[in-house]
């Protein structure tokens, strides 16, 4: 079995009350990492995670990054593991699909759906039941949900190294990274359940305010250098790969 890691920050209670209730539900165990702030990064954090590309990242998002890098860190020493942000909403399928990954040439596999297009695969292999996953070529949309192998955490951290960026693109731009995704989803971020028709009761009392906490989408320019990065890995990948909009299952999130 995976280890489960939830990212977050010791201020959100509310967050980790859901995250406990849901996973509890689910009858799965996790270790809590506790996520880097703005407030307490100090300057060697600063200096690891400044980046020298044209957008350099916000303070929220350096702190973002050191919490994903120290889980990436985590998983190159200690094995495989599912990695959490802390507004994550998860199906009832994941622990079958953790029970089934114990053997696997994946180093990275995306669970999460995030309203925008994947370039994958054409073809797809089964994972679980009723789970494929596609390879994945491109996605940098969002990261709050993930299976990650010792092999990939060592290609993010070395991407890390040469050029910190947030935690998607990181994994969007990593060397060599055999990536996937899970088709349908089996995860989304809070604020994306009313776009997909979910509810989450008896989850919902545990919310308290977490779903209008969530945070906020990024900038339009950044989503536009996305849509161009995607045609042009489509133009690369153009015998093998389509564009997806992953279909998400309203019934594998009845919790």
């Amino acid at each position: 079995m995976l280890d489960v890691i939830v990212i977050n920050r010791k201020s959100e209670i509310d967050r980790l009350a859901f995250m406990t209730a849901q996973l509890d539900q689910l009858g799965i165990r996790f270790y809590r990492l506790e996520a880097f702030t703005p407030d307490t990064l100090s300057e060697a954090d600063e200096a690891s995670a400044k980046s020298t590309v044209a957008s350099p990242l916000s303070a929220e998002d350096r702190a973002r990054h050191l919490s994903h890098r120290t889980a990436w860190e985590w998983v190159s020493s200690s094995g495989p593991a599912l990695i959490l942000e802390d507004d994550a909403v998860l199906a009832r399928q994941v622990p079958d699909l953790m029970a089934n990954l114990a053997v696997t040439d994946m180093e990275h596999l995306s669970l999460e759906v995030r309203g925008r297009r994947k370039l994958v695969s054409s073809t797809s292999i089964p994972i679980a039941h009723g789970v494929s996953a596609h390879r994945m070529y491109r996605d940098t949309a969002g990261a709050a949900a993930y299976v990650l192998w010792p092999a990939g955490a060592r290609r993010l951290l070395a991407q890390a190294r040469r050029a910190p960026a947030r935690a998607e693109i990181t994994i969007a731009r990593a060397r060599g990274l055999r990536s996937f995704q899970a088709s349908p989803a089996l995860a989304m971020q809070l604020d994306m359940i009313d776009r997909y028709g979910l509810t989450l009761q008896p989850l919902d009392s545990e919310l308290n305010g977490t779903k209008a906490q969530s945070r906020p989408i990024r900038r339009i320019f950044q989503q536009s250098a996305e849509t161009v990065g995607m045609i042009g890995s489509r133009l690369r990948y153009l015998m093998r790969a389509r564009p997806l909009e992953v279909p998400v299952k309203a019934e594998y999130f009845d919790l």
